[in-house]
């Protein structure tokens, strides 16, 4: 329905693998009694508001007695994705795919499929008794302003969360997810789904509340009920799989220099690969720091790249840091690096401490001290304290 009869910005949607990866996810997740639904991290431009617009008009127009919903980072941007996105695609249709509509051809606040209200007169009546009664949907889409308590109280089929890493205080997308969980559930029968989509912001600008939610969808990290914290699936698609420019004339990225040519939709060869143009960005920007970590909350390559914070926000040289992270992501892999937990030698504590290898432990080690250099110290005014000079490098 979104390749094939869904109108965008740019007319028909081309084919991209990113999107069927996308589709095949969403299926997934709704089939899953356990789940409500989605929360993808994604890349700027990654069509997920045209996706998540595609997906509410085809459910709406082939349920009957259902509400769908459409929340974003502000109150302007959900009325902007519902008329920009929603009503066009639904307009678009073609005959044989349009309920009954009520109201506007282009409504402002709610696309209603239901049969149109009519003044009653005595010969309209009888005109009514003469033919068959019209049959409509009664289902309806709209949009709400963004606050923690939006559809609270509302039975939802279907609830887009657009723009969530971007909820700035007051507003709390943690909090408005705890209140719309409820409406897509009967008791312990979950009825409705959510999908939830978004590049993060700055941590203290509503990133921070989003990374939580999503590390709480973790499909790996599941309660007796067999589901999530949060309820949801968490998704990541890393940028290279849907970045315009390096997206060839068959929808499949072009990740490294192509062998032979290739050549994207409108017939423009691609000469080098995406990872190396995200790369050659990047180096750009190493001089400052802020626009180096917006460029990667909004091209992630990794999960990590997608939560960076501003480097102002923080006491710390976050450079630094982020350099070393990125450095430790890189030998993540490497055979010099074991993965374990310290621990007081034989239990007791304010002891020695001793590093055991744990494939499920909290540090990875490139190199622990031998004893001697362990039980280093400095004399210091007459008082011992530990040596840390030759301390090895810890992940």
């Amino acid at each position: 329905m979104y390749l094939q009869w869904s109108k965008i910005d740019v007319g028909a949607p081309d084919y991209r693998e990113a999107n069927r990866l996308f589709f095949i996810f969403w299926e997934a997740w709704k089939a899953d009694h356990r789940s409500y639904g989605m929360c993808y991290l994604k890349n700027r431009r990654s069509g997920f508001s045209f996706m998540s617009s595609s997906e509410t008009v085809n459910q709406a127009t082939i349920s009957s007695d259902s509400r769908f919903g459409i929340l974003s980072k502000t109150g302007a941007d959900a009325k902007k994705m519902f008329t920009d996105k929603v009503v066009p695609i639904s307009l678009n249709y073609p005959f044989f795919f349009k309920p009954i509509q009520d109201g506007m051809d282009r409504p402002k606040s709610e696309l209603a499929y239901r049969v149109p209200a009519k003044k009653f007169t005595r010969k309209k009546m009888r005109e009514r008794e003469e033919q068959d009664d019209m049959e409509g949907l009664d289902t309806t889409i709209d949009w709400k302003n963004t606050g923690d308590n939006s559809y609270d109280g509302e039975k939802l089929s279907l609830l887009v969360h657009d723009e969530s890493g971007k909820w700035e205080r007051p507003d709390n997308i943690k909090n408005n997810w705890r209140v719309t969980k409820t409406c897509l559930r009967l008791g312990s029968r979950i009825i409705g789904k959510c999908m939830m989509g978004s590049t993060s912001n700055a941590l203290d600008k509503g990133g921070d509340n989003f990374k939580n939610l999503y590390n709480n969808s973790d499909v790996k990290k599941r309660n007796r009920n067999g589901q999530t914290k949060s309820g949801l699936y968490s998704l990541f698609i890393p940028m290279e799989w849907n970045y315009e420019g390096f997206i060839d004339e068959y929808g499949q990225p072009v990740f490294n220099t192509p062998k032979q040519e290739a050549f994207d939709p409108q017939g423009v060869e691609i000469d080098y690969g995406v990872i190396d143009h995200w790369n050659n960005e990047a180096d750009g920007l190493k001089d400052d720091q802020d626009a180096l970590n917006e460029f990667y909350r909004q091209f992630p390559r990794t999960e990590e790249h997608a939560f960076r914070d501003e480097t102002g926000n923080s006491l710390f040289n976050l450079v630094k840091i982020y350099e070393q992270i990125d450095y430790n992501e890189g030998n993540r892999n490497s055979s010099v690096v074991t993965i374990g937990n310290f621990q007081w030698t034989n239990g007791v504590k304010d002891t020695q401490v001793a590093f055991n290898p744990d494939p499920n432990g909290r540090f990875s080690v490139s190199w622990v001290p031998g004893l001697k250099l362990q039980n280093n110290v400095i004399l210091k005014n007459g008082v011992k304290y530990p040596g840390n000079e030759h301390m090895g490098a810890f992940g």
